[in-house]
């Protein structure tokens, strides 16, 4: 009963452990960036409004158990993100793709070898960027 015990313990910690070292392997010490900094970042590449950016990169941030405020317009989703999203049981694509159907009407591609943040973010309509 015991052993039963400390193995489902092991178990648990590693499921909620291991997608965090995945993620800073991944992503390295990167430091927090304001909502401000992140914007400026996008910005000059996509003309997308604030909210709906914040938006993406939150829904990645949790979907990927990573804070919103390391990524970055070059991180992979499918090279990079997806090596951590594996220990999620690919949660973190799936919340991603339902954000997308939902609120943008636009399917995520899936026959990809590379996926940007920002090609994502390029992926939103023009009818859901300011005029």
């Amino acid at each position: 009963m015991i052993a039963v015990a400390v193995i489902l313990f092991l178990s648990v910690s590693i499921v909620i452990i291991a997608p965090r070292i995945a993620a800073q392997r991944i992503l390295g010490s990167r430091e927090r960036l304001t909502d401000d900094q992140l914007i400026q970042l996008f910005s000059p590449s996509i003309h997308i409004p604030k909210d709906n950016v914040l938006m993406v990169l939150k829904s990645i941030g949790a979907g990927y158990g990573i804070h919103y405020s390391k990524l970055r317009p070059s991180d992979d989703l499918i090279s990079q993100l997806s090596k951590v999203d594996s220990w999620r049981f690919d949660a973190g694509f799936e919340k991603l793709d339902e954000l997308f159907r939902v609120q943008f009407g636009v399917s995520m591609p899936t026959n990809t070898k590379s996926l940007s943040i920002l090609e994502l973010l390029k992926l939103i309509p023009p009818s859901q960027r300011p005029q």
